[in-house]
């Protein structure tokens, strides 16, 4: 036979019940109501109890009793006995402890758990083992502290309006009480918790609350631990959800959960994890392992061995990432660093953005260091100046502000907004060049553009003799026909090496244009009959007529240097005499050939007519020397 734990044993206690006024003396007995379990099931039966009063709860001084009731009825485990100890001088004087036995009627008694301490409180009721005290303080007034649980749960002395709800333990004779140090403090249960900081001082850590677990301690003003092992929450209004050794050490830190967590500075958070801190006002740390928030709102969502150090920085997961820039940004990935001031890196590995709102999208060895530059992604790249940008692709250097390098391999745009579409080992080193993409292309001059393979464009020091621009404004394509460089040899040219040949169409269904024919010297035109449409006759000898009337001369453009000299008509006689091409301004190659092959069909014409009035004449002659 054993009761149930002491908690389960309900004692009403009335030391001081008073009768109708009329009575003379008050009553001195008081009622015991428990529940008694047998063989593990709730008791049913008679019963008999045995009661005696000491003044300790373990050894002690006999006060009174035993006091025996016989036959007591017990149902499903209920039952309640009168009590009677009697009114002797000093029964009440001081602590007094009451010990129950209990047998089936005619067996022999059994001790019923450890003794129960009996408070005189007028018609005071608590559970068995919940004990109920008064407590008064100058400052803080009068009320009634509530101790349950294990005996050796404690509410320091002068405490007020304390509560220990149950819990406590004592294993192999080692004691884990759970303590209240402080005004209004609460422990729940559990073992070995404290609410308070137990410094003699009984105000300044008041409000703290354990709800249960271990070894946890809430020592700051108005602290809260809700359970796990082994936690802290010492700072003001600091709280620990649970888990295991978490500290809440600053005011409003809080510890969600997990395992060996610090919130140590005010507004401090850490959700979860395994020994992350949060270690500046108002930082986070979400969850993951060994992750640190160590400036003022920076945050940790994840992952492993991250630290948010820059002001209001933040690292999203991953792991051994760094924010350190105020306003830097990690999102994941492994071993990245934001640096710079409002610095970004997406993801990837070992990426670092150190220029003030830089940005790596991801990839892995990159490099943002100038202020606004971009690393899309890709590996080993480097954008080093003022808003560079490099797309993707492997180990390319943007180092001209505004230099762009879409993709590709091993390009330099190194000079104010050079540009590199993608391809190989590219370079744009002229102010405004561009390489569009091909292979071992260089853009060396001012708003220059090399495309192909193998195509140059000489810089400024390539050109020498103190050039500042290189060849300028040059366009130079090169094809893929030789492994030798084209390479410029002047500003402003528009350069083409094309052994397969080079049309240029005039119409969108690319029938009417011009061709150079591979390794030819001169232009071809489009000239087929099926291209042609509205033929009229020609008098080929007023077309001669009007060539004849043209004004010939030698002269030059206005453009070239004085030593360059032409032949031939000017446009507006040219129009104004044959009427042919779109304009008075401009002669066509087409129509000037036809115009002299019009004529030499005329002077043909005139040369035959001759010829045969020649031969005429000739005869004639012949026929007048035979008569002589």
């Amino acid at each position: 036979m054993r009761t149930a734990p002491v908690i389960l044993a309900l004692l009403l206690v009335s030391v001081l019940s008073w009768p109708p006024l009329a009575a003379a003396q008050p009553s001195t007995a008081f009622t015991y109501q428990g529940y008694l379990e047998d063989g593990g099931a709730p008791a049913d039966g008679a019963y008999d109890f045995r009661f005696t009063l000491y003044d300790d709860r373990d050894t002690g001084t006999l006060i009174a009793g035993p006091v025996t009731s016989s036959s007591v009825s017990v149902a499903e485990g209920l039952y309640d006995v009168q009590v009677d100890f009697g009114g002797a001088p000093g029964l009440w004087e001081g602590a007094r402890w009451l010990e129950v036995e209990a047998r089936p009627s005619g067996g022999s008694f059994t001790t019923l758990g450890p003794r129960t301490e009996l408070l005189a409180v007028p018609r005071a009721q608590a559970l068995p083992g919940l004990r109920t005290s008064p407590a008064a303080d100058a400052t803080w007034g009068a009320s009634t502290n509530v101790e349950g649980g294990w005996a050796g749960n404690t509410i320091t002395a002068g405490v007020v309006a304390a509560t220990v709800s149950g819990g406590g333990s004592e294993d192999s004779g080692t004691l884990y009480p759970n303590r209240v140090t402080d005004h209004y403090g609460t422990v729940g249960g559990g073992q070995a918790n404290r609410a308070g900081d137990d410094d003699g001082i009984l105000h300044d850590a008041r409000y703290g609350t354990v709800s249960g677990g271990a070894n946890n301690t809430a020592s700051g003003f108005g602290a809260t631990i809700s359970g796990g092992v082994g936690s802290t929450a010492s700072g003001q209004w600091a709280t620990v959800g649970g888990g295991t050794a978490n500290a809440a050490s600053a005011d409003y830190a809080t510890v969600g959960g997990g395992d060996g967590n610090a919130a140590s500075v005010d507004y401090a958070t850490v959700g979860g994890g395994s020994g992350n801190m949060a270690k500046a006002d108002y930082a986070t740390v979400g969850g993951g392992s060994g992750n640190e928030a160590s400036s003022q709102l920076a945050g940790v969502g994840s992952g492993v061995g991250n630290v948010a150090s820059g002001l209001q920085a933040r690292i999203g997961g991953g792991n051994g990432n760094a924010a350190s820039g105020s306003g830097a940004t990690v999102g994941g990935g492994e071993a990245n660093t934001a640096s710079g001031l409002l610095a970004h890196v997406g993801g990837g590995s070992s990426n670092e953005a150190s220029g003030e709102t830089a940005t790596v999208g991801g990839g892995n060895g990159n490099t943002a260091s100038g202020d606004f530059t971009t690393v899309s992604g890709g590996e080993d790249h480097t954008a080093n100046a003022e808003n560079a940008t490099i797309g993707g692709g492997f180990n390319s250097t943007a180092s001209g502000r505004y230099s762009t390098i879409s993709g590709g391999y091993g390009h330099t745009a190194s000079n104010f907004t050079a540009t590199v579409g993608g391809g190989h080992t590219n370079v744009a080193s002229g102010q405004y060049a561009t390489v569009p993409g091909g292979r071992e292309n260089q853009a060396g001059g001012y708003a220059s553009f090399a495309g192909g393979t193998f195509g140059k464009v000489r810089s400024a020091s390539e050109v020498g003799g103190g050039d500042t621009d290189g060849d300028e404004g040059t366009f130079l394509w090169a094809d893929n026909s030789s492994f030798s460089q084209f390479i410029s040899d002047g500003p402003d040219q528009f350069l083409v090496r094309a052994s397969g040949g080079t049309t240029f169409y005039s119409d969108t269904q690319a029938s009417t244009g011009v061709r150079l024919n591979p390794g030819s010297g001169s232009w071809t035109s489009a000239s087929s009959r099926a291209l042609k449409t509205d033929f009229a006759p020609l008098d080929v000898h007023a077309v001669l007529r009007s060539v004849a009337r043209l004004d010939l001369q030698s002269w030059r453009y206005r453009t070239e240097p004085v030593d360059v000299r032409h032949l031939g008509p000017v446009a507006e006689e040219f129009y104004a005499l044959f009427g042919l091409g779109r304009s008075a301004e401009t002669i066509a190659t087409v129509d000037a050939d036809g115009v002299a092959l019009a004529a030499i069909q005329a002077l043909h014409e005139q040369l035959r007519q001759q010829q045969a009035e020649i031969e005429r004449l000739r005869a004639e002659i012949d026929t007048l020397r035979a008569e002589r």
